[in-house]
Formats: C-alpha cells, sequence, structure tokens
C-alpha cells in the first residue's frame, strides 16, 4: 500500500469516527427525549384517571383537582416543541453557560445552549479533524436543538412534579392540622 493510499485510509477512518460519534450523540438525545415523552404520557394518563376517580360529581371542586389539573397541564405543555419565542426565552433563561469546563457531546445539558462554532471546534479536536462534511454540521445543528427541546421538557417535567408532590403535601399538612384544630 502507497502512502497516499494510507493517506485516504487513515482519512477514511477519521471520517467513520466522526459520524459514528455524532450519530451516537443524536441517538442519545433522540432516546433520552422519547424516555421523557414517555414518563409524561404515562404520568398524563395516571393522573388523568386519578382526577377522573376523585372527580365523580363535580369537576375542580377541591384543592387536590387544582394540583392535579395543574400538573396534566404542565405535563401536556411540556410536548409542544420549542419553536415559540417564549419557549426560547424560558429556555434561555434555564441554560447556565459554562463554558469552561470539558463538554460531554452524549449529555445534552452539556450542549445547551451552545453555538454551533464551539460545538464544531469541540468534535475538530476531540476526533483532529480539519473540515466537517455538510451532513456532520446539519446533524450537530439538529443535536444542538434536541438538546436545547430535551431540556425545557425537563424543565416542564421538573417543575411538575414538583407542583403535584409539593401540592399534596401542603394539601395533607393542612387537611392534618384541620383535623387536630376542628
Amino acid at each position: 500500500m502507497n502512502e497516499v493510499d494510507m493517506r485516504n485510509k487513515i482519512a477514511a477512518e477519521r471520517i467513520s469516527k466522526i459520524n459514528e460519534g455524532i450519530m451516537k450523540a443524536f441517538d442519545n438525545i433522540m432516546f433520552q427525549q422519547n424516555k421523557m415523552d414517555n414518563k409524561a404520557f404515562i404520568f398524563i394518563g395516571f393522573l388523568s384517571v386519578l382526577l377522573g376517580i376523585i372527580n365523580k360529581e363535580q369537576i375542580l371542586n377541591t384543592p387536590i383537582n387544582w394540583i392535579l389539573g395543574i400538573t396534566i397541564f404542565i405535563l401536556a405543555l411540556s410536548q409542544i416543541p420549542l419553536t415559540s419565542k417564549l419557549s426560547t426565552n424560558i429556555l434561555n433563561l434555564i441554560i447556565k453557560k459554562e463554558l469552561e469546563f470539558e463538554h460531554n457531546i452524549f449529555y445534552y445539558t452539556d450542549l445547551c445552549g451552545m453555538e454551533i462554532k464551539l460545538f464544531k471546534e469541540i468534535i475538530q479536536k476531540e476526533y483532529q479533524v480539519a473540515y466537517l462534511t455538510n451532513f456532520e454540521i446539519k446533524l450537530m445543528e439538529q443535536i444542538l436543538i434536541n438538546a436545547n427541546i430535551l431540556k425545557l421538557k425537563v424543565f416542564w417535567h421538573n417543575l411538575a412534579y414538583t407542583i403535584l408532590f409539593g401540592g399534596v403535601l401542603i394539601f395533607a399538612i393542612f387537611n392534618f392540622i384541620k383535623q387536630v384544630i376542628f
């Protein structure tokens, strides 16, 4: 094998490793996003059934019904993709801009809010390449978009679960105090 063939082989192996790494990052983020969606759908279904059982006669007649209704609404809201200006503003509020640490391209929180230029630099440094193909750049852009969508979904889920469990706890404490005092 001559020197040119050897260089071509090495270049092809590097491109293959880059594509494999970028595809793995994309698949990982999409897998995490699907898991978040599945959790939301399960909770929405469970809370809806629970709300229906509690509410046999009147709709929204107790604080617990309000808590369940708000939680269902927020979980449903988490299913809306990141396309609106409001979603972008919320995302900008919850993203921490820490650019001084090592980035893990397989974890969405390290990618949230990252500019494509920085992402390209990280990939080029990690895989030791001078340029990236148009396909790789487009896939990297999609990874960043999906990382931001996932971050927003996690935010909405955390808010919903905090309201649910905090609301139920407060409701239980008030009922306990009401029974002890009265």
